[in-house]
């Protein structure tokens, strides 16, 4: 199966799910869920992770060892649906850099048209790593108010947070916040953090050794 073969071929490759989602842009629960087979990268991010891992897409699809444990004529049937798949890919491929090479040719243009560029991020996930610089309890058991810092950034915020998705979250240690954009007006790539805790909600909060430039502070990618 292709989870299967997508997680054999990164550990091959020495390569983090982190890693891979980096190079792919998409979040690392994007990574698992297809290596656990809960949902299937689309034509593109199929290309990226073939060539990332240095593969032909057949063999990324696993499509070799199924053509050898197959009778002649599933084998035949299976030929056809990888060349037409193959063939979808690079079509879409073609339709991709074509589109591109128009949005960049476009680009002076659409500066000038801010409405059209103001599109909602609702729904989208990311990751944003915070400082925690100070903690306090909440009249409310369910929640806890957290002081975060962004890395690089002056701005300091004293946000409320479930208690059940950091119940051991401590002073002076950093921290990955998965989060998810709830408010379609949130538009902003790169907000700040007051916004963030407006118009997001966080799903997930995981404890991070990671320092500096390590930290992981993904934009909002649109992705409409």
């Amino acid at each position: 199966m292709l989870g299967e073969n997508l997680k054999k071929l990164r550990t091959e490759k020495g390569m983090s799910q982190e890693y891979m989602a980096q190079q792919l842009n998409v979040v690392r629960q994007t990574v698992s869920k297809w290596e656990n087979g809960l949902s299937e990268p689309d034509a593109g991010s199929l290309m990226k992770l073939a060539e990332l891992l240095g593969v032909s897409v057949s063999v990324l699809l696993d499509e070799e060892d199924r053509e050898k444990k197959d009778s002649a004529n599933s084998n035949t049937k299976k030929r056809f649906v990888i060349s037409t798949a193959v063939a979808v890919i690079c079509l879409a491929g073609i339709l991709g850099i074509t589109v591109l090479k128009e949005s960049q040719e476009s680009a002076e243009i659409q500066k000038f048209k801010p409405s059209e560029q103001e599109i909602s991020l609702k729904g989208n996930q990311f990751i944003r790593t915070y400082n925690i610089e100070n903690v306090e309890e909440c009249n409310n058991e369910v929640y806890i108010y957290v002081t975060v810092r962004q890395f690089q950034r002056d701005e300091i915020q004293t946000v409320k947070v479930e208690r059940k998705l950091c119940p051991e979250v401590r002073k002076n240690k950093a921290y990955e916040f998965e989060l998810v954009v709830t408010d379609e007006t949130m538009v902003e790539e790169d907000p700040s953090i007051e916004t963030i805790f407006r118009c997001c909600k966080v799903i997930e909060i995981t404890e991070t050794d990671k320092l500096g430039t390590d930290q992981i502070q993904e934009p909002v990618i649109k992705t409409q």
